[in-house]
């Protein structure tokens, strides 16, 4: 099955063939989906206390929660070309 991808780093549009593996040989990464919406539908945070040496977890209310707000998802994919420097910065070989 063809599937409209968009890089995330310099807007390069394709289709690529996805499914079975398909999309590793075209050399297209797929991170996942990212939810826009997250601020309004996440109804609680969670801040994080580092002092002690036990770990500790405060529940914290949403103030910009709203519930009538439904998640919208984009997926994050990048080009070779993209993928390939970010992975140069990754391991330290561009500087």
């Amino acid at each position: 099955m063809k599937h409209h991808v968009t890089c995330a780093v310099c807007s390069k549009e394709a289709f690529i063939q996805v499914g079975n593996g398909a999309e590793k040989e075209s050399g297209w990464l797929f991170f996942g989906k990212i939810n826009v919406n997250s601020c309004q539908t996440t109804k609680y945070f969670y801040r994080f206390n580092f002092d002690n040496k036990e770990f500790e977890k405060e529940k914290m209310p949403n103030k910009c929660y709203n519930p009538n707000i439904k998640p919208k998802f984009v997926e994050y994919w990048e080009c070779q070309n993209c993928s390939s420097l970010s992975e140069k910065h990754r391991t330290g070989e561009m500087k």
